[in-house]
Formats: C-alpha cells, structure tokens, sequence
C-alpha cells in the first residue's frame, strides 16, 4: 500500500487503484490510499458493487445472509433463519432458498452474486469439544 502522502513523486498513476478516504466505524477519518492493481479483489474497489451470500449451519439453526458490498461497504440485504436438518443438506436447501425468496434477494439477477460462502458452526464446535467427529 502506497500513501497518498507521496502523491508528489513520479509515480505512474495507472498501475494503481486509489481507495477514496472514508470514515471509520469509530468515527475517524481514514486517509486516502492507493494500492497496485490487483491488490485488492473487485469488491474492495471504490464504485463497485458485487453480491455475496452467506451459510452457516449450527447446532441448532442453519443461518443464511444476503450481502450488498458497495464501495466496499457491507451490507446485510437479507437474512434467515431456519433449524438444522440431521442431513444437513436440507436445512442448507431450506435456508437458501427462503432467503432467495425474500423481496431484495429477488431483486437481483443471480448471476450478479459473486460467491457464496458455507461455514459449518457445528463442525467445528465439534472439532473443539472432540465429540463426534467419527
């Protein structure tokens, strides 16, 4: 990461991304940047907007989340919650497709969500507590 601080310099502006300054969660101002191209993926680059889903199956409930990154701000779009099916694959099936039903997830061509991400909270509490991993 290059700071805008040397801007002075012959720098060769193309081969970079610049990242607009924003203000941080805490309020504070975080300064302008550039980074080289490719440093960052699409969705951290300013005006860009990519859509992601995420899955988490737990215990108890299988959790699954629309997200919006816009100028590399998330946002969560939609979210649902459904119980965890023994199989697991349904309760994965049942959680995607409620959350794909819901007004904005419609609202976008599926061909716009870049990734979906599956995180399994009950693997890995298991893998934790050593229980029935076998």
């Amino acid at each position: 990461v290059v700071s805008m601080a040397d801007a002075e310099q012959d720098i060769d502006l193309t081969k970079y991304d610049i990242i607009p300054a924003s203000q941080r969660s805490d309020g504070t101002l975080r300064p302008a940047y550039r980074v080289k191209k490719g440093y960052l993926p699409p969705q951290k680059l300013p005006g860009t907007t990519t859509f992601t889903i995420g899955i988490d199956v737990g215990g108890t409930n299988t959790d699954a989340v629309f997200l919006k990154t816009e100028n590399a701000v998330v946002t969560v779009m939609e979210k649902v919650k459904t119980p965890t099916t023994l199989d697991v694959v349904s309760g994965i099936r049942n959680a995607l497709n409620q959350l794909l039903a819901k007004d904005l997830a419609k609202a976008v061509p599926k061909e716009e969500v870049r990734c979906v991400f599956l995180g399994t909270t009950a693997f890995l509490n298991a893998l934790l507590e050593c229980k029935n991993l076998l």
